[in-house]
């Protein structure tokens, strides 16, 4: 919607480079700290996580870890 300049949006800037790039949208309040939220990662209930996700996870709590963990 903000791109069809419909309103604001608060958006990661991964997900928004091309646009900010092309000038089809335009940061604002870029002295603005969003509050902190968590970062979850969702599993089946009652399931064994194959080792493939469970080393994703544990990369990803590693990773982001020093990053997320402050508010």
């Amino acid at each position: 919607m903000a791109k069809a300049g419909l309103g604001i949006a608060l958006l990661a800037s991964w997900l928004v480079e091309p646009e900010l790039e092309h000038g089809s949208l335009v940061p604002l309040l870029q002295d603005y700290e969003p509050p902190w939220a968590p970062v979850r990662a969702l599993t089946p209930p009652g399931r064994l996580l194959v080792p493939r996700v469970r080393a994703l996870i544990e990369h990803l709590r590693v990773t982001l870890a020093p990053t997320l963990s402050g508010q």
